[in-house]
This record gives C-alpha cells, sequence and structure tokens, in this order.
C-alpha cells in the first residue's frame, strides 16, 4: 500500500491544481513561444541586413581596388615630377653658381642636399624594412615554453 500512495502522489498533486493555474501556465508558455518566435524573426531581418551590408562593402572595395592601380601610377607621376623639377632647379642653380664664380657655395649647398637625400632615403629604406619585419612577426606563431623537471 505504501508503494501504491507514492506511485499517486503525483497525479494527485496535478489533480490539486486549480484550472486558472494550470491556464496561466498554458498562457504563458504561448507567450514564451510567440516570443522566441519573434527573436527568431528579428535574427532573420539581422542576418538579412547584415548581408546587404556585406555586399555593399564588397562592391565598394571591388572598386577601390580597380582605381588603386590608376591612383598609385598618379602618385608615381606626381613624385617623378617633383624629382625632375629639383633635379632641373638644382642644375640651374649649380650652372649659376659656378658661372659667377661661387663654386665653394655651390659644394656647401650641394654637401647639404646630399646630406638631406641620404637622410631621406635612409628613414624610407628603414621604413620598409620595418614593414616587412611586422609581416613576418604576424605569420610566426608564439609557442609555449616547455618545462624541463
Amino acid at each position: 500500500m505504501s508503494q501504491n500512495k507514492n506511485s499517486n502522489s503525483p497525479q494527485q498533486s496535478s489533480k490539486d491544481l486549480p484550472i486558472h493555474v494550470v491556464e496561466q501556465i498554458i498562457e504563458s508558455q504561448k507567450q514564451q513561444i510567440l516570443l522566441k518566435t519573434q527573436e527568431l524573426k528579428l535574427k532573420e531581418k539581422e542576418l538579412d541586413i547584415n548581408a546587404k551590408l556585406a555586399e555593399k562593402q564588397m562592391g565598394l572595395q571591388a572598386e577601390i581596388l580597380k582605381s588603386k592601380p590608376t591612383e598609385t601610377r598618379k602618385n608615381f607621376t606626381v613624385v617623378g615630377l617633383f624629382i625632375v623639377g629639383f633635379f632641373a632647379l638644382s642644375l640651374f642653380f649649380f650652372g649659376y653658381c659656378v658661372q659667377t664664380g661661387h663654386e665653394d657655395f655651390a659644394l656647401k649647398v650641394f654637401g647639404y642636399i646630399m646630406y638631406a637625400v641620404t637622410t631621406i632615403a635612409g628613414y624610407y629604406a628603414g621604413k620598409k624594412s620595418g614593414q616587412k619585419d611586422k609581416q613576418g612577426k604576424n605569420d610566426t606563431e608564439i609557442e609555449d615554453a616547455t618545462i624541463i623537471d
């Protein structure tokens, strides 16, 4: 008989619940299901928006990559024109100095110009070397130290 009481006790506890409590539980579960479906719809909309945004970004990046060679060519042209112009002006300046008899002054200015050019060239060479080192360090993986007993 003691076993019979134990087996009937869960059934009796559900029978003891008033009907309005059971209805409230069912209603709250319905609301939870509705809430989850709304959340899923919102997540789906968010994924669609993110996909459209990613497509737009990829299109913009493709346009940038297409225009990059022309921009690089324009930059080289501007730098080249600047160098040629500077070289032409310095030739005229040194020619004028030699013609007027100021060779010492021309040599002094030439020394300062060469100092500036070598300093700038060294800076850019070091900068390029530093970029290569950084790229190499990103590829390597740091290994954990092993403990030797």
